[in-house]
């Protein structure tokens, strides 16, 4: 069972690995069949989130148990007669809250004979001491160059799943880069201006979600699970029933046959929170990629070029027309790092 929260041993360390499975159902629009298999990878990676979040930081929880039995009787010249009811009720809730850091997308599997997606996830002490406060998957690279190119290539081969992100990281220099994902399926169309038209809105849909992934990975993500059981059972044995007259006397009427009743009802109800605060750093490169059912943004962020960013929006906040002259580095037909993380389309 690869499902839940364990303790591993890597070369590096003990480290805790918690995964997710989750199934689909096959639809004959391919819009839909598409949207449900992109939701899988979504709800079983935020499930995975949540049974590292449940194993690292524990369960707050409230339960009780109540037990209910009532006996009534009568007697008539003839016999006696009871009535014998019981409730038994349970009603848990339990709650895990936490903020994780320094976790990595450690296994994707997709399953189509079984219709299911398995997402793991792990943190170790090296982890989190590499990367502080950023999360993702770690790539040790000689080079940022070669770490973006290596990642890129994943992306185009369709290795790289659509969720998490990665964090490409150099020893020797002690730089780091971080890529973020976003994707959104294709809706298909026989009309070409509806379907370009659903083709932009992709996009744009992917841009949001790869930016909302690059801010949860620089912040962290707050994680939170609700999760509630409610479990009823009632029973009955009836000898007799009453019944309240019009002058507010009771009459009680002896039954015929014995009446049994057996009741039991349970609901169980689960809810998953991921919340992400933060600001979207300047000097964040984006790319467009498609393989015509999906469409995906690739954000690559460079602390370095983030901040020749910021300081050349400084400049230009603070130049007077006429009166400042701007570094060559900026002029017209210049390339930044930016410009060169980026991939061709």
């Amino acid at each position: 069972m690869k499902d839940g929260f364990r303790q591993v041993l890597f070369p590096s360390g003990f480290g805790y690995v918690a995964g997710a499975t989750e199934y689909y159902e096959v639809s004959e629009n391919p819009n839909a069949a598409q949207q449900n298999l992109r939701l899988t990878y979504v709800s079983a990676f935020t499930k995975a989130k949540l049974e590292l979040t449940r194993g690292l930081g524990g369960v707050r929880g409230r339960g009780r148990e109540i037990l209910q039995e009532h006996l009534s009787e009568i007697n008539t010249a003839m016999r006696s007669a009871y009535n014998i009811s019981g409730q038994y009720v349970e009603d848990l809730d339990q709650v895990a809250e936490g903020l994780l850091r320094g976790y990595v997308v450690y296994e994707v599997d997709h399953d189509p004979e079984n219709q299911e997606v398995y997402v793991s996830i792990v943190t170790t002490p090296k982890t989190l001491s590499a990367i502080a406060n950023v999360s993702g998957s770690v790539i040790r690279c000689a080079s940022i160059d070669h770490g973006i190119d290596y990642v890129l290539r994943q992306v185009s081969y369709g290795v790289v799943p659509p969720v998490g992100g990665k964090v490409i990281a150099v020893p020797a220099t002690g730089q780091v880069a971080l890529i973020s994902f976003g994707s959104d399926i294709i809706g298909q169309h026989k009309n070409p201006t509806v379907d370009e038209t659903l083709l932009q809105a992709s996009e744009r849909a992917a841009a949001i979600r790869a930016n909302d992934a690059m801010i949860g990975m620089i912040n962290g993500d707050r994680v939170v699970w609700v999760s509630g059981l409610y479990t009823a059972a009632d029973y009955a044995l009836t000898e007799f029933k009453t019944t309240l007259e019009a002058d507010e006397s009771i009459n009680y009427e002896l039954l015929e046959q014995v009446q049994n009743e057996v009741l039991g009802t349970m609901q169980l109800s689960d809810d998953y929170a991921t919340f992400r605060r933060g600001h979207m750093p300047p000097g964040v490169a984006s790319q467009v990629y498609s393989d015509g059912q999906r469409v995906y943004v690739i954000n690559v962020y460079l602390p370095e070029a983030a901040r020749e960013a910021r300081r050349f929006y400084e400049e230009v906040q603070n130049a007077k027309k006429g009166s400042t002259k701007l570094d060559p580095y900026y002029e017209l037909g210049g390339s930044s790092p930016v410009q060169k993380a980026r991939p061709g389309r």
